[in-house]
C-alpha cells in the first residue's frame, strides 16, 4: 500500500500508518496556513498529540458594523468564496467547543513521515493490484486514470492567508465578512495569532478594517506576513452522483481509495477525514462493505 500526498490529510494517515511509503507529485510539501480547528480530540488521541480545547465565538462583520445571521448574509457569503448560494459555515454562529492543534503540527507529522515521504514521485495510477490512498484533488485524478468528470466552472479557488501576532492575547474567535467591497471573507483570532482569509491579496490597510472589527488596534500587532497563496483554498460543490461514481470506480477498477476534501471533492473537516480514513481501512479488509459505505 503507498499514500499518495504529503498535505494534512496524507501526512495525518501516514502518521496513523507506520511505515506506508508517502508519494508526494510535487517537489515539496505544502504547508497549511489557513484557520485550522478540529471538532475533537480523536486525531490529537490517536496521533500522541495533545490538542487543547477552547470555546470559540463568532460573529458576522459587514464592513462597519456587526450583524446578525440573516438569509442575505448566509448568500453574500457564500457568493463570496464558492461563486454559489449554499450553506457554508457562517451558518453556525453560537459558541462552540473545538479543539487547536500545537501550531507546529503539521511541523510534527513531517517529522514524523520524513523518512518515508518521496517527493517527484507518484504510483503506477492503474495498477490494479497495489492499493492506493489517494490524497491528491479529485479532477487531477480523474486526468491521470482518463476517466474525465464534469466539474463546474471556477470549481478551485485559490485563497490568500495573511497573519499576524498580536501581544498579550489568549483568545479563540471568528469574523465572517459579508461586505461587498472587500476581499477577505474570514478573520480568526487562534490564542495570540490573527488569521486572515481573503480571495485576492490585500494591501496591509486592509488589515485596520480586520483590527476594529475584533476592537483591537495595530499598537499590539506585530509579525505581520501579508498574502501567501493556498491553491485549492475552496472548493465548489459538483455533482453528487458524478463525485461519488468516480470515487466507486477508482476504487473498484485501480485500488484507489479516496480520501480527505480534495480527494472526494466535498466541504469535510479533518475529523470527517479522520472518519473516512477509519471507513477505508475496514473496507479494505471487507470489501463487501465497499458499496454501501462509499463516501
Amino acid at each position: 500500500m503507498v499514500i499518495v500526498g504529503s498535505g494534512l490529510a496524507g501526512l495525518i494517515t501516514g502518521a496513523l500508518y507506520n511505515n506506508v511509503p508517502i508519494l508526494e507529485p510535487l517537489s515539496e510539501t505544502k504547508i497549511h496556513k489557513a484557520l485550522l480547528r478540529f471538532r475533537s480530540s480523536d486525531i490529537g488521541d490517536a496521533l500522541g498529540i495533545p490538542f487543547k480545547p477552547v470555546q470559540v465565538y463568532k460573529s458576522i462583520w459587514d464592513g462597519d458594523k456587526h450583524i446578525p445571521l440573516t438569509p442575505r448574509a448566509i448568500a453574500l457569503y457564500s457568493l463570496k468564496v464558492s461563486d454559489t448560494v449554499s450553506y457554508r459555515s457562517i451558518v453556525h454562529q453560537n459558541p462552540e467547543t473545538r479543539w487547536i492543534a500545537p501550531a507546529d503540527f503539521q511541523e510534527r507529522l513531517l517529522d514524523i513521515c520524513k523518512h518515508r515521504i518521496e517527493y517527484n514521485e507518484e504510483p503506477c495510477w492503474r495498477d490494479e493490484g497495489e492499493k492506493v490512498i489517494s490524497t491528491i484533488p479529485l479532477p487531477v485524478l480523474a486526468s491521470k486514470l482518463d476517466m474525465p468528470v464534469s466539474m463546474p466552472e471556477n470549481s478551485n479557488r485559490k485563497i490568500y492567508i495573511s497573519t499576524c501576532k498580536i501581544s498579550n492575547s489568549d483568545v479563540y474567535m471568528t469574523n465572517y465578512n459579508v461586505c461587498t467591497h472587500s476581499y477577505i471573507y474570514r478573520a480568526s483570532i487562534t490564542g495570540d495569532t490573527l488569521i486572515i482569509e481573503s480571495t485576492k491579496r490585500l494591501r496591509e490597510e486592509h488589515m485596520y478594517n480586520v483590527y476594529e472589527s475584533f476592537g483591537i488596534n495595530d499598537a499590539i500587532i506585530h509579525s505581520i506576513v501579508m498574502n501567501e497563496e493556498q491553491s485549492n483554498g475552496k472548493i465548489v460543490k459538483m455533482n453528487d452522483s458524478i463525485r461519488k461514481n468516480f470515487i466507486l470506480q477508482a476504487t473498484l477498477r485501480y485500488n484507489i481509495y479516496s480520501l480527505g476534501r480534495l480527494a472526494i471533492w466535498k466541504n469535510i473537516v479533518l475529523d470527517d477525514m479522520y472518519k473516512d480514513m477509519l471507513k477505508i481501512k475496514k473496507i479494505m479488509n471487507s470489501p463487501y462493505d465497499l458499496v454501501s459505505n462509499s463516501i
